[in-house]
Protein backbone atom coordinates (compact mmCIF):
# COMPACT_ATOMS: atom_id res chain seq x y z
CA UNK A 1 0.00 0.00 0.00
CA UNK A 2 2.86 2.74 0.70
CA UNK A 3 4.57 1.85 -2.61
CA UNK A 4 1.42 2.44 -4.57
CA UNK A 5 1.10 6.00 -2.69
CA UNK A 6 4.69 6.74 -3.15
CA UNK A 7 3.94 5.75 -6.99
CA UNK A 8 1.10 8.39 -7.19
CA UNK A 9 2.54 10.73 -5.46
CA UNK A 10 5.84 11.04 -7.95
CA UNK A 11 3.78 10.61 -10.93
CA UNK A 12 1.67 13.76 -10.01
CA UNK A 13 4.80 15.75 -9.18
CA UNK A 14 6.12 14.85 -13.16
CA UNK A 15 2.95 15.69 -14.22
CA UNK A 16 2.30 12.45 -15.83
CA UNK A 17 -1.23 12.66 -13.94
CA UNK A 18 -2.80 10.31 -17.31
CA UNK A 19 -0.25 8.66 -18.83
CA UNK A 20 -1.92 5.62 -20.70
CA UNK A 21 -5.07 8.36 -21.92
CA UNK A 22 -2.24 10.60 -23.03
CA UNK A 23 -0.68 7.62 -25.32
CA UNK A 24 -4.44 6.45 -26.16
CA UNK A 25 -5.86 9.59 -27.01
CA UNK A 26 -2.53 10.31 -29.33
CA UNK A 27 -3.15 7.21 -30.84
CA UNK A 28 -7.30 7.58 -31.54
CA UNK A 29 -6.51 11.24 -33.03
CA UNK A 30 -3.52 10.13 -35.30
CA UNK A 31 -6.44 7.64 -36.98
CA UNK A 32 -8.90 10.60 -37.61
CA UNK A 33 -11.61 9.89 -35.10
CA UNK A 34 -13.02 13.01 -33.49
CA UNK A 35 -12.38 13.27 -29.77
CA UNK A 36 -13.50 14.97 -26.15
CA UNK A 37 -11.39 14.38 -23.81
CA UNK A 38 -13.52 15.89 -20.21
CA UNK A 39 -10.35 16.15 -17.61
CA UNK A 40 -11.31 16.72 -14.20
CA UNK A 41 -10.05 20.24 -13.37
CA UNK A 42 -7.99 22.88 -15.48
CA UNK A 43 -5.15 21.15 -14.03
CA UNK A 44 -4.99 17.71 -15.36
CA UNK A 45 -7.23 19.99 -19.04
CA UNK A 46 -3.56 21.66 -19.30
CA UNK A 47 -1.71 18.77 -18.64
CA UNK A 48 -2.81 16.82 -21.46
CA UNK A 49 -3.00 19.87 -23.57
CA UNK A 50 1.20 20.07 -23.21
CA UNK A 51 1.44 16.65 -23.27
CA UNK A 52 -0.56 15.80 -26.58
CA UNK A 53 1.11 19.10 -28.05
CA UNK A 54 3.99 17.14 -27.71
CA UNK A 55 3.22 13.41 -28.16
CA UNK A 56 1.10 14.33 -31.51
CA UNK A 57 1.91 17.82 -32.70
CA UNK A 58 0.06 17.28 -35.92
CA UNK A 59 -3.62 16.92 -34.20
CA UNK A 60 -5.50 19.87 -34.40
CA UNK A 61 -6.91 20.31 -30.73
CA UNK A 62 -9.07 23.43 -29.32
CA UNK A 63 -8.95 23.79 -25.54
CA UNK A 64 -12.41 24.50 -23.67
CA UNK A 65 -11.91 25.95 -20.73
CA UNK A 66 -14.69 27.16 -17.92
CA UNK A 67 -15.75 30.52 -16.80
CA UNK A 68 -13.48 31.70 -14.05
CA UNK A 69 -16.50 33.00 -12.21
CA UNK A 70 -19.99 31.97 -11.26
CA UNK A 71 -22.95 32.41 -13.76
CA UNK A 72 -24.47 35.30 -11.95
CA UNK A 73 -22.10 36.77 -10.21
CA UNK A 74 -21.40 40.28 -10.61
CA UNK A 75 -17.78 40.26 -12.26
CA UNK A 76 -17.57 39.27 -15.50
CA UNK A 77 -15.03 36.49 -16.96
CA UNK A 78 -11.31 37.16 -17.80
CA UNK A 79 -11.05 38.21 -21.50
CA UNK A 80 -8.41 35.47 -22.19
CA UNK A 81 -10.96 32.42 -21.00
CA UNK A 82 -13.53 34.12 -22.99
CA UNK A 83 -11.47 34.23 -26.44
CA UNK A 84 -10.22 30.44 -25.56
CA UNK A 85 -13.60 30.06 -25.35
CA UNK A 86 -14.67 31.56 -28.74
CA UNK A 87 -11.54 30.02 -30.42
CA UNK A 88 -12.69 26.45 -29.12
CA UNK A 89 -16.13 26.95 -30.20
CA UNK A 90 -15.12 28.70 -33.77
CA UNK A 91 -13.15 25.85 -34.36
CA UNK A 92 -15.46 23.42 -33.59
CA UNK A 93 -18.22 25.36 -35.49
CA UNK A 94 -16.02 25.09 -38.60
CA UNK A 95 -14.87 21.63 -38.26
CA UNK A 96 -11.38 22.75 -37.96
CA UNK A 97 -10.19 20.26 -34.74
CA UNK A 98 -10.17 16.52 -34.15
CA UNK A 99 -9.96 16.62 -30.11
CA UNK A 100 -11.29 18.58 -27.79
CA UNK A 101 -9.91 18.90 -24.33
CA UNK A 102 -12.57 20.59 -21.33
CA UNK A 103 -13.16 20.03 -17.99
CA UNK A 104 -16.49 18.54 -16.48
CA UNK A 105 -17.35 22.56 -15.16
CA UNK A 106 -16.86 23.44 -18.90
CA UNK A 107 -18.80 20.72 -20.47
CA UNK A 108 -21.87 21.56 -18.08
CA UNK A 109 -21.96 25.24 -19.08
CA UNK A 110 -24.48 26.55 -21.82
CA UNK A 111 -22.67 27.36 -25.67
CA UNK A 112 -23.91 29.19 -28.45
CA UNK A 113 -25.34 27.29 -31.32
CA UNK A 114 -23.18 26.12 -34.17
CA UNK A 115 -24.35 28.43 -36.89
CA UNK A 116 -23.88 31.65 -34.05
CA UNK A 117 -20.12 31.54 -35.27
CA UNK A 118 -20.91 30.91 -39.54
CA UNK A 119 -21.36 34.82 -39.90
CA UNK A 120 -19.60 35.89 -37.22
CA UNK A 121 -15.93 35.07 -38.20
CA UNK A 122 -13.34 36.85 -40.35
CA UNK A 123 -10.34 35.49 -41.76
CA UNK A 124 -8.04 37.99 -43.47
CA UNK A 125 -4.68 37.53 -45.19
CA UNK A 126 -2.24 39.79 -47.20
CA UNK A 127 -4.07 40.76 -50.99
CA UNK A 128 -7.47 40.17 -48.89
CA UNK A 129 -9.75 43.47 -50.46
CA UNK A 130 -11.30 44.76 -47.21
CA UNK A 131 -10.88 48.73 -46.44
CA UNK A 132 -9.84 49.48 -43.10
CA UNK A 133 -13.25 51.38 -42.43
CA UNK A 134 -15.41 48.25 -43.30
CA UNK A 135 -13.06 46.33 -41.08
CA UNK A 136 -13.93 49.09 -38.27
CA UNK A 137 -17.23 48.40 -38.49
CA UNK A 138 -17.42 45.02 -38.55
CA UNK A 139 -15.25 44.60 -35.59
CA UNK A 140 -17.75 47.68 -33.84
CA UNK A 141 -20.51 45.24 -34.59
CA UNK A 142 -19.08 42.48 -33.37
CA UNK A 143 -18.50 43.45 -29.67
CA UNK A 144 -14.94 44.73 -30.24
CA UNK A 145 -14.24 48.05 -28.19
CA UNK A 146 -12.61 50.82 -29.96
CA UNK A 147 -9.29 52.23 -28.14
CA UNK A 148 -6.16 54.34 -28.51
CA UNK A 149 -4.21 51.62 -27.62
CA UNK A 150 -4.88 47.92 -28.00
CA UNK A 151 -4.00 46.04 -24.47
CA UNK A 152 -6.37 43.80 -24.66
CA UNK A 153 -8.75 40.74 -25.82
CA UNK A 154 -11.36 42.65 -27.87
CA UNK A 155 -9.96 45.61 -28.53
CA UNK A 156 -9.19 47.47 -31.65
CA UNK A 157 -7.67 51.41 -32.82
CA UNK A 158 -7.34 52.75 -36.32
CA UNK A 159 -4.90 54.59 -37.12
CA UNK A 160 -5.64 55.89 -41.17
CA UNK A 161 -4.57 53.05 -42.87
CA UNK A 162 -3.59 50.55 -39.86
CA UNK A 163 -5.37 48.56 -37.89
CA UNK A 164 -4.29 47.05 -34.86
CA UNK A 165 -6.57 44.18 -33.64
CA UNK A 166 -6.83 41.98 -30.53
CA UNK A 167 -8.48 38.82 -31.86
CA UNK A 168 -10.14 36.36 -29.61
CA UNK A 169 -7.74 32.81 -28.74
CA UNK A 170 -4.42 35.00 -29.85
CA UNK A 171 -1.92 35.54 -27.40
CA UNK A 172 -1.20 38.81 -28.94
CA UNK A 173 -2.56 42.16 -30.88
CA UNK A 174 -1.77 41.96 -35.09
CA UNK A 175 -1.30 44.95 -36.78
CA UNK A 176 -3.13 45.14 -40.53
CA UNK A 177 -1.33 47.66 -42.85
CA UNK A 178 -3.59 48.45 -45.92
CA UNK A 179 -2.70 49.87 -49.18
CA UNK A 180 -6.08 51.42 -49.98
CA UNK A 181 -8.39 48.35 -49.64
CA UNK A 182 -6.22 46.00 -49.85
CA UNK A 183 -4.35 43.89 -46.90
CA UNK A 184 -0.87 44.68 -47.27
CA UNK A 185 0.80 42.85 -43.86
CA UNK A 186 -0.34 41.66 -41.12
Amino acid sequence: MKFINKIDFTSNIWGCVDGANMLALAAMARDGKSLVYVARDDVRMATMRDALARLAPDVSMAVLPAWDCLPFDRLSPQGGLVGQRIDALSALAAGDCQLVLTTVNALLQRVPSFDYFADRSLFLRPGHEMGPAKLAEFLANHSYLRTDTVREIGEFAVRGGIIDVFPSGSSAPARLDFFGDEVETI
